[in-house]
């Protein structure tokens, strides 16, 4: 199973840029994601209470469900949850 998170309404902002004059030219978007504090308390959150709480749940109606990434262990240390989130939390729009 993959539980999907998307979050809808983060603090963070970013910046789009025209490149030049050209029309057809893609513009340079920087999406400054997680560049708010509120943003990763928020993703951390939902995982120390959903998603360990779901994992929790799952494992007592069968033991053979577990979580796989992030472990538990991970969800319980702030510094690895934090690093899970930055290398693996994508936002969730696009320009």
């Amino acid at each position: 199973m993959n539980i999907i998170i998307l979050f809808i309404q983060p603090r963070s902002r970013g910046s789009i840029k025209l490149q030049n004059n050209a029309p057809l030219k893609i513009v340079l978007a920087d999406e400054g994601f997680l560049n708010n504090s509120f943003d990763l308390e928020t993703i951390k959150a939902i995982y120390k209470i959903y998603i360990r709480d779901i994992a929790d749940k799952l494992s007592k109606i069968d033991h053979a469900y577990k979580l796989i990434n992030p472990t538990l262990d991970t969800i319980e240390n702030d510094k690895e949850i934090e690093n899970f989130i930055k290398e693996n939390f994508g936002h969730n729009h696009h320009q």
